[in-house]
């Protein structure tokens, strides 16, 4: 979400969004000094539900959202991202 501010008001308009959010939940893993690394690895500032919520409202009707996470994370958010999209 560093590319778009907060106030980013621009709806539906890309025709796909790729994204390698944070995969780490907080209180999980290694965790680096590097506040940059932290936050890059570990839900802190926003967890998947955020990312997919922001980049759902980028994309345009029947557009495609990539992502890279781990598996066991991915399970339950295939079939929302596809229930919003057989919405429209």
């Amino acid at each position: 979400m560093k590319f778009f501010p907060k106030n980013y008001s621009k709806k539906n308009v890309f025709d796909v969004v790729v994204m390698n959010p944070p995969y780490k939940e907080v209180g999980t893993g290694e965790i680096n000094e590097n506040e940059k690394k932290l936050i890059s690895r570990h839900e802190i500032k926003a967890n998947l539900s955020d990312f997919i919520k922001t980049a759902s409202g980028l994309l345009k009707d029947k557009g495609e959202l990539l992502y890279s996470t781990q598996a066991r994370k991915n399970a339950g958010y295939n079939s929302k991202v596809k229930r919003k999209q057989n919405r429209t």
